[in-house]
Order: C-alpha cells, then sequence, then structure tokens
C-alpha cells in the first residue's frame, strides 16, 4: 500500500510540471542601451547665500528638472523561451525583437545641503519630492508590431555627495530614486557622477555620466529598460 500511494504521488507531480511551466508568464521586454542624456535644472534657494547662487552652499533651496532620453536595443528570444506579449500582440519564440524608446522626466524637490568643516570643502544633500515618468516603447519583429506609452506620478527621493575640487569646480555624485504606481511604471533610479563648473553668478554647467533604471509592471510582459551615457546639463540658480 505505501507504496502504491508514492507512485500515485510521483504520478501526480509529472502530471503537475508541464502546468506549472506553462504558467512561468511571458518573457519581459528587456532593453540595455548607450545614450546621451541631456538635462536642465533651476533652483531657488531658501536660505540667505553666503556666495553668489551658483556656488554650493549650505542651505535649503527647490528645485526643478527635467531630462530625458533615446534610443533603441535588439532582444533575441531563443528557442524554448516564453513568448514577450505587448499590447496585445504575442511576439513567439524564436524571434529577434527591436525596441524603440523615449524616456521623459521631470521632478520638483526640496533639497537640504551640508557642508562640513573647517574648509567646507566636502559636503552631502538630502532631497525629496514629485517626480513625474514619460516611457514609449515601440516593438517590432518580422511581421509584428506593438507600441505603448507609460506614464507616472510619483515619489522621488535621493541623497548625493559633493566635493570642492576648486571654488568654481566640484565634483558631484547622485542617487535617487523614483517609485510609481503598481502597474505602469513602478519604479526608476538614476546615478550621476558629474563636474560642475560655474560659469556666471547665475549659471553653471555640468557634465559627465547618467545612467538609467526603469522598471514597468503589466499583466502582459514587464519592461526592464537600463540607459546610460554622457550627460550635460545646464543649472540656473537664483
Amino acid at each position: 500500500m505505501p507504496t502504491c500511494r508514492f507512485l500515485r504521488l510521483a504520478a501526480a507531480a509529472l502530471a503537475a510540471t508541464p502546468l506549472a511551466g506553462c504558467a512561468a508568464g511571458p518573457s519581459n521586454i528587456q532593453i540595455n542601451d548607450f545614450a546621451a542624456i541631456p538635462s536642465a535644472r533651476v533652483s531657488v534657494s531658501l536660505t540667505k547665500p553666503t556666495a553668489a547662487p551658483a556656488f554650493p552652499q549650505n542651505g535649503h533651496a527647490i528645485e526643478a528638472s527635467y531630462t530625458g532620453a533615446k534610443g533603441n536595443d535588439k532582444q533575441e528570444l531563443e528557442t524554448g523561451d516564453d513568448p514577450v506579449i505587448f499590447n496585445g500582440v504575442t511576439f513567439p519564440s524564436p524571434n529577434n525583437l527591436k525596441h524603440e524608446y523615449r524616456w521623459k522626466y521631470g521632478e520638483l524637490l526640496y533639497r537640504w545641503r551640508k557642508f562640513f568643516g573647517g574648509s567646507q570643502v566636502a559636503g552631502m544633500e538630502v532631497f525629496g519630492g514629485v517626480g513625474h515618468g514619460i516611457l514609449n516603447v515601440a516593438t517590432t519583429a518580422p511581421g509584428l508590431a506593438a507600441s505603448q506609452k507609460f506614464n507616472t506620478t510619483g515619489l522621488a527621493l535621493g541623497v548625493g555627495g559633493i566635493w570642492k575640487l576648486r571654488p568654481e569646480t566640484s565634483l558631484q555624485l547622485r542617487l535617487t530614486a523614483f517609485g510609481g504606481e503598481k502597474e505602469g511604471i513602478t519604479s526608476a533610479s538614476r546615478f550621476d557622477v558629474h563636474l560642475v563648473h560655474v560659469l556666471a553668478s547665475n549659471v553653471a554647467l555640468r557634465g559627465g555620466l547618467t545612467s538609467w533604471s526603469v522598471s514597468v509592471n503589466r499583466f502582459e510582459s514587464d519592461v526592464r529598460a537600463s540607459f546610460y551615457g554622457p550627460a550635460v546639463a545646464l543649472d540656473i540658480n537664483f
């Protein structure tokens, strides 16, 4: 009797295995691209400045910024991979997919900066507020095409570090996290490494590298987009 019971359980497990494989769900849309990432930022100080507004200094401020990127990437579905299902269109495997994307992101933040020691060379910043992201994705394959726009407003938080190399030039690092809805753009993160140079009392130019990671959760295939590359930004400070 125990042997018969064991055989029945084993047969049931084997019969359930194909069903478990079918429930795995569709493959994700994967985008990994190198792209130029321009941006612009306007800052209004809430603290009486001790130097010209464009120079990094202690205090509180309101920031408004806008950035974006666009590009394309290819994704190969191999034999046996789950299909990609995008906006009602099924892309079966094996297949070669081409993705085109456009990313737009704006944010309105409260920022606090603090420099340490007598030299006031090294400092940190924390910030938080509201962000808004728009991601357009278009996917094509031989005989198939689909596109969709994702539009999400959420909470933006971040931290940063500042090192003054010279009075008018500083190295600035920032990590920003954006959280959205359960569906649509659920999360995004950005990492910046920039050299910032003061051009005038209210104007600074920043350049360096920026990396973005954007996640979209959907009932069909999820979207995982990463793009990184050279960044140039204009800062206006008041």
